[in-house]
């Protein structure tokens, strides 16, 4: 696991969703990642998909590729290179050639 998920950052993102009927699934971190209005709700759930996310929430990820939030996007493309790999490659050389997108140092 190149970037796992740490036991106390599980703690916070469990602490964060506390009040919200948090299920430990893809399914309810992919759904905040498209409905949630909250930057907080959306850093989290990017997270939590380190742990429980597959290839069905790539496209999820990279919809928060140009997210106003700086660690939503770093971490974004971190969650990616977990869950996908090397089959992402064209994807990080995208990053990199993108002007818009300044953290070049995640892509790599």
């Amino acid at each position: 696991m190149p970037f796992p998920l740490s036991p106390g950052s599980r703690a916070a993102i469990e602490h964060h969703f506390r009040w919200k009927k948090l299920a430990w699934e893809e399914s309810y971190f992919g759904n905040v990642l498209e409905s949630s209005t909250s930057k907080h709700d959306v850093y989290w759930a990017v997270l939590a998909l380190r742990d429980c996310g597959t290839l069905a929430s790539i496209p999820a990820l990279k919809a928060k590729m140009d997210y106003p939030m700086q660690d939503v996007k770093c971490c974004a493309i971190l969650t990616i290179a977990h869950i996908a790999g090397s089959a992402e490659t064209s994807f990080y050389a995208d990053a990199l050639l993108n002007p818009e997108y300044r953290e070049k140092g995640y892509a790599m």
